[in-house]
This record gives C-alpha cells, sequence and structure tokens, in this order.
C-alpha cells in the first residue's frame, strides 16, 4: 500500500479536563476512590486520578479511557482477623454489590460514559473514554454508590471494597497492556492483566482503589461477642477482572482480538471541530507528539480494520479535502463510492486507493462477527466526516446538525472486523 500522507492546519491544543481538575500540584501516586461511605446512605463519590502513564525517561501521557470494575462474579473474601469469611451474605444484606454503583454523567474529562452490567442488568461498574486529562493536573470521575447495609449479626465493622481501574493512555498498542500505555490499579491476583502488568512493570498491580464502607454502630450495633469488630475485604476474582476490565471496541483482551488485523485510532480536533482516523503507527506518532501535526488529541474511540485484503473485504480509499472545502478527508467504501467520489470531486486528493480494508453492508446489515461502522457528515463549509461504532454517539451527533451517510434502515455505511 502506498504510504497515505496528512494534511492539516496547525491549531493550539486545548485541555477538556481542565474543568474536573482543581490543581496543578503533584499528583498522587494512585487512582483512589475519595470518600468513604456508610451503610445504608445513598450518595455521590467520585474516583481521583493521580496522574498518566509514563515510562522511564519518557514524557507523561495522559489518560484517554477508564475502566472500573466493582466485584461482582464470586468475589474473593478474606477477613482482618483472619476469620474465614463464607459468603457476602454473611456480611451485609443481599449478599451482593450488583446494582450499587452507578456512573454520574459528566463531561469534565470524558465525554462518553457506559454502564458495565451483568447478566441481570445490574451495574457492576462502568467505563469513560472519549477524553484527556491534562498531565499537570488531577482528574475526579463523580459516580453514585448505594452503600449496602451490614447483617445485624455480622462482626463486620468495616466493608473494604477492592475496585479494578484500568487508567488507559494509549491505544496505538497491539498488546493492550504495555509500559507507558496503561497503568492497572487491580489486584495482584493472577488474572490477565496482573501477570501482564507486572512483566512490563506497570503501575497499580496490587494497589486497587478501595471504597470503605463504615458500620453505622449508633444503628446497628456489633455484638458484644464481636469486641471491637473486623474489617472484611471484598476483592474481584480474577475470573472478574479477566471478563470485565476491558472496554469493548476501545481497549483490553478481547476487545480488539484478531492478529491480522489493525487498531484505528479516532482523534479530534476542538479548534476546528474536526474529526480524524488513522491506523498508519507514524501518523499516531506525530498526532500524539504534537509538534509537528499540533492541535490533535484522542477521542478514546477505536475499532479493528485490515491493512490487506481478506476473503471479503473491499478496499477503502482515503481523499485529502483542500482547505477551501474543508482541509480534512474522507474515507469512501468500496471502488464504486472511491471512483464517484474522484469524479464529482476533482480537486479532492487521493493519498490511497487501500488505505485500509473493510467489510460492506447488505442493505445496512453487517456480515457475523463484524461491527457496524456508521458515517456522519458535518453539513458545514469545512466538510469533514466522522466514523463511529457507537449509534448513541451518531445520534448524538446529529442532534448537533450532523448528517448520517449510509445504508438500510441502521444507515450502515461499513463494517468492522471485531
Amino acid at each position: 500500500m502506498r504510504k497515505p500522507t496528512h494534511k492539516t492546519r496547525p491549531f493550539a491544543s486545548i485541555c477538556i479536563a481542565a474543568v474536573a481538575c482543581a490543581t496543578a500540584l503533584p499528583a498522587p501516586a494512585h487512582t483512589t476512590v475519595r470518600a468513604q461511605a456508610t451503610e445504608g446512605v445513598t450518595a455521590d463519590n467520585a474516583l481521583r486520578i493521580g496522574h498518566g502513564c509514563s515510562v522511564a525517561g519518557g514524557s507523561p501521557q495522559p489518560v484517554i479511557a477508564q475502566s472500573v470494575v466493582f466485584p461482582s462474579a464470586s468475589p474473593v473474601l478474606t477477613s482482618s482477623d483472619g476469620t474465614p469469611v463464607a459468603s457476602l451474605d454473611t456480611v451485609i444484606v443481599g449478599g451482593s454489590l450488583a446494582g450499587l454503583v452507578k456512573p454520574t454523567q459528566d463531561t469534565s474529562i470524558f465525554r462518553s460514559q457506559e454502564l458495565k452490567a451483568d447478566a441481570l442488568g445490574n451495574a457492576t461498574g462502568f467505563v469513560e473514554h472519549d477524553g484527556s486529562l491534562d498531565v499537570t493536573l488531577l482528574g475526579r470521575v463523580p459516580f453514585q454508590f448505594a452503600a449496602p447495609k451490614f447483617v445485624a449479626t455480622s462482626c463486620a465493622k468495616r466493608l473494604l471494597v477492592q475496585v479494578a481501574i484500568a487508567d488507559v493512555c494509549s491505544l496505538a498498542s497491539l498488546d493492550p497492556v504495555s509500559a507507558g500505555n496503561v497503568n492497572l490499579w487491580i489486584p495482584d491476583n493472577g488474572s490477565q492483566y496482573s501477570i501482564a502488568g507486572k512483566s512490563q512493570g506497570i503501575d497499580g498491580i496490587g494497589s486497587p482503589a478501595t471504597l470503605i464502607v463504615n458500620r453505622d454502630l449508633t444503628a446497628n450495633p456489633l455484638s458484644p461477642a464481636c469486641g471491637a469488630g473486623v474489617d472484611v475485604t471484598v476483592a474481584p476474582s480474577p475470573a472478574d477482572v479477566n471478563a470485565n476490565l476491558a472496554i469493548p471496541g476501545v481497549w483490553g483482551y478481547g476487545a480488539t482480538a484478531t492478529s491480522q488485523s489493525v487498531q484505528v485510532v479516532e482523534y479530534y480536533n476542538a479548534g476546528l471541530d474536526h474529526y480524524f482516523i488513522t491506523w498508519a503507527p507514524d501518523e499516531i506518532g506525530k498526532l500524539d507528539d504534537g509538534s509537528v501535526i499540533k492541535g490533535w488529541a484522542r477521542t478514546g474511540r477505536a475499532w479493528r480494520t485490515y491493512k490487506a485484503a481478506q476473503a471479503g473485504t473491499s478496499p477503502v480509499c482515503r481523499f485529502y479535502i483542500p482547505p477551501l472545502l474543508g482541509d480534512s478527508h474522507f474515507f469512501g467504501r468500496g471502488t464504486v463510492e472511491c471512483n464517484a467520489t474522484a469524479q464529482k470531486n476533482p480537486s479532492f486528493t487521493l493519498e490511497s486507493a487501500d488505505f485500509m480494508e473493510m467489510f460492506l453492508p447488505a442493505q445496512g446489515v453487517c456480515p457475523a462477527n463484524t461491527r457496524q461502522v456508521y458515517r456522519v457528515f458535518s453539513n458545514r463549509a469545512d466538510a469533514n466526516h466522522r466514523y463511529l461504532t457507537d449509534k448513541a454517539t451518531r445520534d448524538r451527533m446529529v442532534a448537533l446538525g450532523w448528517l448520517v451517510e449510509g445504508d438500510g434502515l441502521d444507515q450502515v455505511v461499513m463494517c468492522a472486523p471485531l
């Protein structure tokens, strides 16, 4: 494939996290839970992000996405006095933390927020992406927590809820757990993330964020037989971390699995209000560095594509739209649309006839083992297109005046490999 060229106008970058970050003082070493909770009380809380990702001798990278997992399936239980804890039913009413956490909509750092849920639809965590936290600032990610009540006969005076958190700083690496690309505030429990993280020297292994739930000793006193009481720690199991820490379609093991595909990374330029996508490592490096191509920041969104033709795929061309018409790029799906675009727009520059390979939908329906990709057009004189795998975000763009382009009832433009 011919090496594509990327052209853009420079523009000063901005920090979209400034609203959420109150100070530029030196950051603490961990991502932590801001406040303790009291049993039976539903209250607002927050995660505090202390710093971005870095390697020795390298510049810190901003956190662009976050995954948060509360203990749910078969949690690991321990007691401060060493007494075995058979079940969470003996400690808290209801015997589960599922459904007790709820993310709070706040776009100060991350523009997209999604709930993690179990098979019954009960919340078990949340993900945040489409953002960038200034590396000189602290970040706060708000959530609401309904603290459980302690079983009256339990000797637990506190419940220490360990929360597994991935602070993601880069989506460029094919290995989601690599030094300088992510911090993992998770238990050192033998999960694939903790094993890979330790081998890479990732920050946070064995130091999960902990939400402390205090017993209301006035309304729910300990039995005299309990003495001073004990602390019970509840942590996510290795299977829980393996299954739920990934951000589907964005980051993590299984989120972008295939040895033949590469990751497409989305960027946003706030000064231009333009979006851009690329899989090319040289372009990703320049966009992330910001010294040559200025003003662009990762949105945290990504999907997979192929660099070379596969069975059933179609070439996706890339055109550069000149400054008078937008100073942006257009990605056409298939030779029919690419040829028509060239004929209709002779001033466009064809940078690559096969920039990537994707599947085409049949009347808007994607083949098995692929996901929908949507395309929206800014409908402005400075033409720009955005390519999305999330329909809800596409619909929000439409509400802002962008136009949908695609096939079928869902208006799908192409299909990405899983």
